[in-house]
């Protein structure tokens, strides 16, 4: 099979390679690898698709490598700077097929981290691949890479099934989201989607932008990464959604879109019209009414961050986002890391700093976590 690189075809055509191979879900679409190489410029971009010689893709392999510092440790990483790479998106269209194209791809993937010096390879695969969201089981084959000598960092992902009915979906809400929800909505809190070309979308995504740095302090990613968000917006590939308090945008919800999958994407208040009444419920909630009317088959949450685990320990914020979102109901489904450590005194560094946080976390605290629908 022939290695293509990403760089090396149109964007088009690796989006139709993307298109073929049921495996492969969001995070192997140009949109994705895009923003990621625009977000983390340190890292040396260098994904890549493998493809036999009758054209058709076999294997979809996101890939950047470059030097990070993880836990006071640095060292070379193949990852966008720390952050997964998507794992590689097999077509299995015969076990025997599946084997080789499997093989093929991790063994072009390694070579790649060798020739670069990465001591670590770490990958993310996702539930909601194009297969999956076709009706196919979303645990088949999800712990391949084991086989490749990888070992299995497993999280949960909160996704909400918009083929259910609205009324379905409005009583798996919490009260404490129900109530706010409807708060905001006698309070004449209004939420509108914006997406193309034109004066208004442009608008709102400076304010986006000015919320996103008025939160933060700072700015908190690279322009580049922004200009390509707000080019996805122009070409309708994702959605800003605006909550206006007092006919003031107020609150911001951008989130992706790919095959029938809605992800939240980024999010940022304007805290002087959000301190008394947030409308952040009502945004979210009708976000996803949105998408379910536009035919989308699911809106992912996020990540269900929960207790601390032997190789993440999640801070207090991630573990209140995570309560937040709970409460809008949905289903867990599994999102799992891999990582594969190629030097042994590194790995043995890696494990003993993860050890030191998580005996220093609550996970052996007996009480019990609070309910969420208070």
């Amino acid at each position: 099979m022939e290695r293509v690189f990403f760089h090396d075809v149109p964007r088009e055509r690796w989006d139709e390679w993307v298109a073929s191979v049921p495996e492969a879900t969001h995070l192997h679409s140009s949109d994705f690898i895009t923003y990621l190489e625009r977000s983390y410029p340190d890292a040396k971009p260098l994904s890549f698709a493998l493809v036999d010689e009758r054209g058709v893709a076999q294997a979809i392999c996101p890939m950047a490598v470059g030097r990070i510092e993880h836990a006071g440790i640095g060292f070379v990483d193949a990852s966008f700077s720390g952050e997964p790479l998507g794992a590689p998106a097999v077509r299995r269209d015969s076990p025997s097929s599946a084997r080789r194209a499997q093989a093929e791809a991790y063994a072009a993937l390694h070579a790649l981290a060798a020739e670069h010096g990465a001591a670590r390879a770490l990958l993310r695969r996702h539930p909601l691949s194009i297969g999956v969201m076709g009706g196919a089981d979303s645990g088949i084959d999800a712990f391949a890479p084991l086989l490749e000598g990888y070992q299995a960092q497993p999280q949960n992902t909160i996704v909400i099934d918009l083929a259910l009915p609205e009324d379905t979906l409005t009583a798996e809400l919490s009260k404490y989201h129900r109530r706010h929800i409807n708060r905001s909505r006698r309070d004449g809190v209004t939420v509108e989607r914006f997406s193309g070309e034109g004066a208004a979308t442009d608008e709102m995504f400076a304010g986006y932008r000015r919320a996103h740095f008025l939160a933060a302090g700072r700015v908190t990613r690279p322009e580049p990464s922004f200009e390509w968000m707000r080019c996805l917006l122009a070409e309708e590939r994702a959605s800003l959604f605006v909550a206006f308090v007092g006919g003031q945008p107020a609150s911001f919800l951008f989130c992706g879109a790919f095959h029938g999958l809605v992800f939240g994407w980024s999010q940022a208040n304007l805290e002087e019209f959000t301190r008394e009444q947030p409308p952040r419920h009502l945004l979210e909630w009708e976000a996803i009414l949105d998408s379910r009317a536009r035919g989308a088959r699911f809106y992912e949450l996020g990540i269900n961050w929960s207790a601390a685990q032997p190789y993440y320990a999640p801070s207090d914020k991630e573990r209140s986002i995570a309560e937040f979102k709970r409460r809008y109901g949905g289903r867990l489904m599994p999102e799992i890391a891999f990582e594969r450590v190629f030097d042994s005194a590194l790995w043995e560094r890696l494990e003993s700093a993860r050890a030191a946080r998580f005996l220093e976390s609550d996970a052996f605290d007996a009480s019990e976590p609070a309910g969420d629908d208070e």
